[in-house]
């Protein structure tokens, strides 16, 4: 029970600091702050083990310790590193047609229209929030990998 009022606590505090951080001006030092918060705050997370029996199940009383959890491997970042080529790629030629060709738009200025309003940055915040919250919950050792 104390873990589901947790997890929902944690949810609500994400969807209320998502909202904050899409009102905020763009490329001012709140903004800075705001957006390296969270990734210190992950960073962090993800560092500092858990007890046995928090978020992977019960304690381990006895046994062998599990095997180490997924180590990078070029075949599994692989994939990751293809987007991330083409993504610089087409921003590249982007901006060598001169950063507002309409034929072939650049990353920031599609970024820039996916995020018009208020609400989309919201979505956006909490999404980007939400994964990296997922993922320093999961890289953590003892974390749960299912």
């Amino acid at each position: 029970m104390a873990r589901r009022l947790g997890s929902a606590g944690g949810a609500v505090l994400l969807v209320a600091y998502g909202w904050w951080l899409s009102g905020v001006t763009a490329f001012t030092t709140a903004s800075y702050l705001a957006v390296a918060l969270p990734v210190v705050a992950v960073v962090a997370a993800a560092l500092v083990p858990r007890p046995a029996g928090v978020g992977g199940g019960p304690a381990r009383v006895s046994g062998p310790e599990p095997p180490a959890a997924h180590r990078l491997t070029l075949a599994g970042t692989a994939p990751w590193l293809a987007v991330v080529a083409a993504a610089v790629a087409l921003e590249v030629v982007g901006l060598a047609l001169g950063g507002r060709s309409t034929v072939v738009p650049t990353l920031s200025t599609v970024v820039d229209r996916a995020t018009n309003a208020r609400f989309d940055r919201f979505v956006f915040c909490c999404a980007w929030l939400g994964l990296g919250a997922l993922a320093a919950w999961r890289s953590r050792p003892g974390g749960s990998r299912r």
